[in-house]
């Protein structure tokens, strides 16, 4: 690779005139689809008609469709580590707790540099990850960067009040692509959807007011969205994007164990209410997400039988229930009962040592791997897993840095090297 890219240099220092490199546009590209995205970008330094035909939203697509086509030739995007923040909202008292903001726990050396970001001090806190970029900051000031390209904009200041979110903590990152996919139409283009949780009304309305930030025009503006039953977003809990789709926990007419599903793109004023599988679940365990690869809906859920969790896919693709009714529990259906019993050893001592932390004694479930829904991550104390959950194999994750304090309030989530490194900052900049 590097002899490529030194032969591309000296090809460009022989030739002052761009016109001079004939390489066609369709030999180029069917050249670099064979390379890492890393390369792609040191290429586009070798002329202006290199950039010019490598920057092609064509390229983009097909480079991406090329890279998942040949998942079993080429190396899928590695997972570079795991962003690692404290997500305590003052409930409970930690012991020598982490400083405010978050860190990086790289899992490979091309994570080690994210390790390094010279600006991650002056961001404030870790709120979300979407499709490559982190959302960070304190009220009132946000901003949106991508780890990989070092890429920061700091979004326009908020109109909210700090008073009228502080429980909710649901700002979050919406991109109108697919997961590892930026397309044409919606390049750079992103949301950050703030719901703002009012307690003069929980379960008396079937509405409830969001602030958005649109990147494409740069501004924030204010919609009220209607759900099918009373509902309120529970305080404190992540929220998570699937498929173009925005899920918080939440309570519906008084009774906890739903989701408020919300799709931009669907219905602007709408969203969705969803039973959760009716599942004897461990208090305060809010479910983990993910979309299965045929399109469908997946949700975990802990049981008391531990170690161990099951999985349930909705019946039906999400869009086919449409906004008039709350789907049923029922619509879930059990797709895996996963049982963690070849960590019995491990499992023993762990109950042994934290058996005077009730908040330690459970596995924390994190996230699924954001490329693959059939792995997910989840930690006991300090040591991270990853989970097969369709054959129950289990691999220790090992990680760089010191080991963080193991307590349900410090959270991780995994970052993977996108096909397509997005951009944060607005188009032509």
């Amino acid at each position: 690779m590097m002899l490529m890219e030194s032969k591309a240099r000296a090809l460009a220092a022989s030739n002052k005139d761009d016109g001079n490199l004939l390489l066609p546009d369709d030999m180029m590209w069917l050249i670099m689809l064979r390379c890492p995205v890393k390369s792609i970008f040191r290429f586009k330094c070798v002329s202006k008609t290199w950039h010019r035909s490598l920057s092609d939203p064509s390229f983009r697509e097909a480079y991406i469709s090329f890279r998942k086509a040949k998942e079993s030739q080429v190396p899928p995007p590695p997972l570079l580590g795991f962003f690692n923040f404290m997500w305590n909202l003052g409930k409970v008292r930690i012991p020598n707790p982490e400083p405010q903001g978050f860190s990086f726990l790289p899992t490979s050396t091309e994570g080690e540099p994210l390790t390094r970001l010279d600006f991650v001090d002056r961001v404030g806190s870790f709120i979300s990850i979407s499709n490559g970029l982190v959302l960070c900051g304190d009220y009132p000031n946000f901003h949106v960067f991508n780890p990989v390209t070092r890429q920061l904009f700091s979004l326009p200041p908020s109109p909210f009040h700090f008073e009228s979110i502080k429980d909710s903590f649901g700002i979050f990152i919406y991109e109108a692509a697919t997961p590892g996919f930026v397309s044409s139409e919606c390049d750079n283009d992103f949301k950050v959807i703030v719901p703002i949780v009012d307690r003069r009304h929980v379960y008396r309305q079937k509405f409830m007011l969001f602030w958005i930030y649109f990147s494409e025009t740069g501004l924030w503006k204010e919609l009220v969205l209607v759900a099918p039953d009373c509902f309120q977003v529970f305080p404190g809990v992540l929220c998570t994007s699937i498929g173009g789709t925005v899920f918080w926990y939440a309570s519906a007419g008084g009774v906890g164990c739903h989701l408020l599903a919300y799709d931009p793109d669907g219905a602007e004023d709408r969203v969705q209410l969803i039973n959760l599988p009716k599942v004897r679940c461990i208090t305060n365990r809010h479910p983990t997400l993910c979309q299965s690869s045929d399109g469908f809906l997946q949700c975990n859920m802990d049981t008391h039988e531990l170690p161990g969790f099951r999985v349930y896919a909705l019946a039906n693709k999400l869009a086919t229930y449409g906004y008039d009714d709350v789907v049923s529990s029922k619509e879930w259906i059990l797709i895996y009962d996963v049982r963690l019993d070849m960590l019995d050893a491990i499992w023993t001592g762990w109950l042994q040592r934290c058996r005077h932390r009730q908040h330690d004694r459970y596995v924390v479930r994190m996230a699924y791997h954001p490329l693959n829904p059939l792995i997910l991550f989840f930690r006991m104390g300090h040591r991270i897993y990853c989970c097969d959950v369709e054959n129950g194999v289990i691999d220790l994750i090992p990680y760089e840095g010191r080991h963080f304090y193991a307590n349900d309030y410090f959270m991780l989530r995994p970052y993977v090297q996108p096909y397509w490194p997005p951009s944060p900052l607005p188009k032509g900049v």
